[in-house]
């Protein structure tokens, strides 16, 4: 997966995917993280975040949409790190299973 490639639907759908999601999102900085968490996991509207924080509508919208991009930009990251892990490790295999 190149860095311009995002992941396909059935990789969003994957338990390692999701995980991954779960991680990076507990690692962004409080402001974003609970914003994000009461939005998209919670579900709730902009103003019902603006009245549980106490913050501006402004201040609301601001932190999802910087919050998304940085999770967005650390999910690929991991992602795509995996994926280069797991390529390093399949490639050890199959040299050590052709004969010298």
């Amino acid at each position: 997966m190149s860095s311009e490639e995002e992941p396909t639907d059935a990789e969003l759908e994957t338990s390692e995917f999701q995980e991954t999601v779960q991680q990076e999102l507990d690692r962004l900085p409080p402001a974003y993280q609970s914003v994000l968490t009461l939005f998209f996991i919670q579900e709730l509207s902009y103003d019902e975040i603006v009245k549980v924080t106490g913050l501006p509508l402004g201040t609301v919208k601001t932190r999802l949409f910087r919050g998304r991009l940085i999770l967005r930009a650390e999910v690929l990251k991991a992602f795509q790190d995996r994926q280069s892990i797991a390529s390093i490790h399949t490639a050890g295999a199959v040299r050590k299973e052709i004969p010298s």
